[in-house]
């Protein structure tokens, strides 16, 4: 609760971080150069400490791994996660590597099934501690789409709001590095937050959990001349 100077006590939405790893977590190894894993969440933090006026905010370890080594039973972690706290946050943020969100936020799409809440996934492509990084916006503007009347799983990042099951990495240097495919974006962020009318609302439902993945699958790019 938030006591402001006009006697208003206003509630403030209460947001789960779930810390996965990624670039945006990484720092600089001073004597290889090579970009490592971070060992907590504190940097999120340091990097905009005013993020605790936005909402009340929670840090939980999930895993702190290089997104291209996901598997699916990372996708069970999170998904877990979300499930046993479900009750007590208004929304989930997931902080990712950038290689495998896509994957990532596909298969929440599918196991978090008749969400109530926003679940947000976020990264970024220079590390937090580099002055020219995108983590700062990013992780700023994915708090900001979580406290917001909707629900289901979004990519937010860069200017981008985007349905997980739509989302597709498309770029290795550009800070707008995700794209809606077969679609168009949910929603977009510029000096305000613009959803689209299909976005659900926050609704009291019960989630759902699926959380089992078949791992027989495989994608095959068809080419002239494919032999069946």
């Amino acid at each position: 609760w938030s006591n402001y100077s006009c006697g208003i006590i206003v509630y403030m939405k209460k947001i789960l971080i779930l810390f996965c790893g990624g670039t945006i977590s990484m720092s600089k190894n001073i004597k290889t150069g090579a970009l490592e894993v971070a060992h907590g969440a504190d940097q999120f933090f340091k990097l905009e400490p005013r993020i605790v006026e936005i909402a009340e905010i929670a840090v939980r370890h999930v895993m702190n791994i290089d997104s291209s080594n996901a598997i699916p039973e990372n996708w069970q972690q999170i998904g877990q996660t979300i499930a046993e706290e479900y009750d007590n946050y208004d929304g989930f943020l997931i902080t990712h590597g950038t290689n495998t969100m896509a994957y990532t936020a596909s298969a929440l799409s599918f196991s978090l099934q008749n969400i109530g809440k926003p679940v947000i996934l976020t990264g970024a492509q220079v590390p937090a501690e580099i002055i020219s990084t995108d983590a700062r916006n990013n992780l700023v503007n994915a708090l900001r789409v979580c406290i917001l009347d909707a629900s289901g799983v979004f990519v937010v990042f860069g200017s981008k709001i985007i349905m997980g099951v739509r989302s597709k990495k498309i770029s290795e240097s550009d800070l707008d590095a995700f794209a809606t495919f077969n679609a168009t974006d949910i929603g977009r962020i510029s000096l305000g937050i613009e959803l689209r009318e299909q976005v659900q609302q926050r609704h009291a439902g019960r989630l759902n959990l699926v959380n089992t993945f078949d791992r027989n699958v495989v994608c095959i790019t068809m080419i002239p001349g494919i032999q069946s």
